[in-house]
């Protein structure tokens, strides 16, 4: 049996490490997963002969949590990050099974009736841009496949009625609709009465043991301190400095823009087995991110989360969850706890691994 999948495949180590981990437990299952990606045209296809025109428009177009500036970096630091995605496609390649569609009537040809269909993980169902996703929400596909999603994300806490009138419309034919975060949860509750249930970051599916057997060597011999930042944030890096110097350790930073930090080392070469093990092998972690949260957890190791408003509540349903909550701080915070107690951490997921999992086996026998 296949089970055809959607999700985010990006230049993103969360993007990437959860594509990874679901696939890779739903393989567990004796079932045959694969991400399906739609090939289109690109956005500026018709100015094709004007490439610096498409990259101007493209850094002129808006994006959420991104000023005009850091648009401009992005395009200038993706010469720096060449090694990086290099590393990327050769995990994917090795690791991921994908396939294009660059033609959906002849793909729903090809479909089984035993076939199974799978949303998430990710914010494959944010609306905050526009309106919902028909590829994520599988209006596309024909036939009667039975179709579900596992630990989708809306990206908000509160939704518009245009919004719940687009999940309605878009997402009734699914048969069971997981969420990851708690108020996505309650949102659709009652919009899709018996069908709902939240269900782990597919990272967490695994433990340590699994995540370490993917990666590297320790990177630096001396103590350090690692920041992973999915937004660029002074207070973040002015932070992991006071660490650092209480610590006596040197500071890693690694992050979406190649930004220079006066007595910070950037890194802008790593891999995805590179990103686990500098968390892995940290001193310290302070992240704005959340599956850098999710890794140091996996690693046991003391973090501080800063406070992010774009990834907020999936942090801190993270953090209530597993009882840390102490951990998620303002970036000008003044005194923090570095002892993390991790006694009843483990537990705690292996309890709701297990339920999530539970759901993934039945999907695979449907």
């Amino acid at each position: 049996m296949k089970i055809y999948t959607l999700t985010f495949v990006i230049y993103n180590y969360g993007s990437i490490l959860q594509a990874f981990a679901l696939q890779s437990r739903l393989r567990d299952f004796n079932s045959e997963p694969i991400v399906l990606f739609p090939v289109r045209k690109p956005r500026w296809y018709l100015l094709r002969k004007f490439p610096q025109l498409i990259t101007l428009l493209s850094i002129l177009k808006p994006r959420k949590n991104y000023s005009l500036y850091q648009r401009f970096k992005l395009k200038l630091d993706n010469r720096k990050f060449v090694e990086k995605r290099r590393k990327i496609d050769v995990f994917k390649a090795k690791n991921l099974s994908i396939m294009p569609v660059p033609n959906i009537v002849e793909f729903n040809s090809s479909v089984k009736p035993e076939d199974v269909f799978l949303a998430g993980s990710d914010q494959i169902w944010n609306t905050l841009d526009g309106n919902l996703s028909p590829w994520y929400s599988f209006q596309w596909v024909k036939g009667d496949n039975k179709k579900y999603s596992y630990a989708a994300s809306i990206g908000q806490s509160e939704i518009s009625e245009h919004q719940k009138n687009e999940y309605i419309s878009g997402l009734s034919h699914l048969n069971v609709l997981s969420l990851r975060e708690v108020q996505a949860t309650n949102i659709f509750k009652s919009l899709f009465p018996g069908k709902v249930r939240q269900d782990l970051d597919p990272t967490l599916l695994y433990d340590n043991i699994f995540w370490r057997k993917h990666e590297s060597p320790r990177l630096i011999s001396e103590p350090y301190i690692f920041v992973y930042m999915l937004r660029p944030d002074m207070n973040v890096i002015n932070l992991a400095k006071r660490v650092a110097a209480e610590k006596h350790c040197r500071v890693i930073y690694t992050g979406v823009l190649a930004s220079d930090f006066d007595g910070v080392t950037t890194v802008c070469d790593a891999g995805i087995e590179d990103f686990l093990s500098y968390i892995d092998n940290a001193e310290v972690v302070v992240t704005n991110s959340f599956h850098g949260t999710v890794f140091s957890i996996l690693f046991e190791k003391p973090f501080l989360s800063v406070k992010l408003a774009s990834t907020s509540s999936r942090v801190e349903n993270l953090l209530n969850m597993t009882g840390l909550a102490s951990q998620l701080v303002e970036g000008t915070v003044k005194t923090y706890n570095l002892t993390v107690d991790y006694t009843d951490v483990q537990r705690v997921l292996t309890e709701e691994r297990q339920k999530s999992l539970d759901y993934l086996k039945s999907i695979c026998r449907a």
